[in-house]
């Protein structure tokens, strides 16, 4: 993982000089609009369904016995 430094510069203008720190409280922030963002695209919600829907369809071909094709989440 590679490191970051402490503050990033503002985008705009070359007279503004406003840094932004790179804090734990950014980060989440950042976070929380991202998950925002995908939950709300609906090009995401429908990939996700996908996935749901071809797992599922993977799962009933599955023979009791056998396991799992995916154990572990990646």
């Amino acid at each position: 993982m590679r490191s970051t430094p402490d503050a990033i510069p503002a985008q705009g203008t070359a007279d503004q000089k406003e840094m932004f720190p790179l804090d734990e409280a950014f980060l989440q922030r950042v976070d929380r609009v991202m998950l925002q963002r995908k939950q709300t695209d609906p090009f995401q919600q429908e990939a996700a369904w996908r996935a749901t829907e071809e797992e599922a369809r993977l799962r009933q071909l599955q023979l009791p016995e056998e396991a799992p094709v995916r154990t572990t989440p990646r």
